[in-house]
């Protein structure tokens, strides 16, 4: 034989030179040439259903989220007024609450609202009394011809979309 064909002799057996295997190889050459093989992968897959099936979950579940609303008046005020001199800097203020997660306002002719979204198991309580008494504590900054600040509370309601249930 020449060395052209025992070079592909050698290489139809698949040997390629004298390397070992290593350990990842030794590793699975004995699962691949184990009988307890299937046996452990069936172990494994009863193992992970019986994980579906016993951890406890909600199809639905809500989640309260506390928002504060709070609306101004300014009679005779454009909307650019009611911005600038009522909304923006009440909104600074309102922003300093602990607790706060996002500050959202919006303005309009004569009239703003700043509405307070609180973090994820803020007390609903706590939270209104610290927005009445930041808001009491600056309302000295109103601008000439504001009426004083009304609240109304909510508690939002997210209903969490991930999972099946059962």
């Amino acid at each position: 034989m020449s060395t052209q064909e025992e070079a592909n002799t050698n290489d139809s057996k698949g040997q390629i030179g004298d390397t070992k295997p290593g350990i990842a190889g030794v590793l699975c050459q004995a699962f691949i040439h184990s009988p307890l093989s299937p046996l452990l992968y069936i172990a494994m897959l009863a193992l992970g259903i019986y994980g579906l099936f016993a951890t406890p979950r909600q199809e639905d579940p809500e989640i309260s989220v506390p928002m504060i609303d709070i609306f101004y008046r300014m009679p005779g005020a454009t909307v650019q007024q009611v911005s600038d001199l009522l909304i923006a800097p009440q909104e600074r203020v309102l922003s300093e609450i602990p607790g706060i997660k996002h500050v959202y306002s919006a303005s309009d002719k004569e009239m703003g609202m700043i509405t307070l979204q609180y973090r994820v198991g803020q007390d609903m309580e706590s939270a209104l009394v610290r927005t009445m008494s930041k808001l009491q504590a600056n309302q000295d900054k109103l601008p000439p011809g504001a009426e004083p600040a009304v609240m109304k509370t909510s508690a939002a309601v997210a209903r969490s979309s991930g999972g099946t249930g059962s």
